[in-house]
């Protein structure tokens, strides 16, 4: 709990109070049942006499928890409703408290004092891995993280490494984008031909057809002069005959 906690001017944390504490394979100072502890730092399952490593893991939860969000996760002070809330309801979510709070701080804090044993860090060791993976800004293994989160951390870690990739991302990116500009004008144009060469199949196809249409006429208009001539022609032999 937080009372047992020193913090010493170079910043280290020193662990005080080990009247509770045992080796985990000699026996209890306590009798079978009996309820020994701070009740706001307790596990809900030493309530019934139930203990493991997982209990301590949740104190650790419960104790992180008030110094994140500077009160305690259950702040009821009356035994009997404080036991109840510890017994049936989950502490509030800490980014409820403090937006600030990092997401993957609050997971880690929230798993670690998770009401039921089984949904917590199973040992101590598993929730300072996890810790360790948030001050190192990598994924923690209490909540999968995104493929952009990351390549994000990844290249917070790697910023170099990082740059030169997303240097070359960039010029890959901008010769793609030229090549594609260039690709859309060049069907621009040959779209362009292509309409102009219809237009100009469209403009000999009417000329053919005007020339065909002359050729025509001048035909007919032969054949008027012929028959005119020969009409002429008769008309005057029937004068002469006449």
């Amino acid at each position: 709990k937080p009372s047992n906690l020193l913090l010493d001017r170079d910043g280290v944390v020193w662990v005080t109070d080990f009247g509770l504490a045992r080796h985990e394979d000699h026996e209890a100072i306590t009798n079978t049942g009996d309820i020994v502890g701070t009740l706001r730092y307790m596990a809900p399952e030493q309530f019934n006499g139930q203990v493991d490593p997982r209990s301590d893991v949740c104190s650790l939860g419960l104790t992180l928890f008030e110094l994140l969000a500077l009160r305690p996760a259950f702040p009821e002070t009356r035994h009997g409703p404080l036991i109840q809330q510890k017994t049936t309801e989950s502490p509030p979510r800490l980014r409820t408290i403090n937006p600030a709070i990092p997401r993957d701080l609050e997971t880690i804090t929230m798993k670690a004092c998770a009401l039921a044993p089984e949904d917590r860090y199973q040992s101590a060791y598993e929730l300072a891995a996890d810790l360790r993976r948030f001050l190192e800004d990598r994924p923690i293994h209490a909540r999968r993280a995104s493929v952009a989160e990351r390549l994000t951390r990844w290249a917070r870690r790697n910023p170099l490494i990082a740059s030169l990739v997303g240097l070359t991302v960039t010029l890959l990116f901008t010769v793609a984008t030229v090549f594609a500009v260039l690709n859309h004008r060049a069907e621009l144009a040959l779209e362009q031909v292509g309409k102009e060469k219809k237009q100009a199949e469209l403009e000999r196809q009417n000329t053919e057809v005007q020339r065909k249409a002359a050729v025509e006429n001048a035909r007919l208009a032969g054949l008027e002069s012929d028959r005119a001539e020969t009409n002429l022609q008769l008309a005057v032999k029937a004068f002469e005959e006449i």
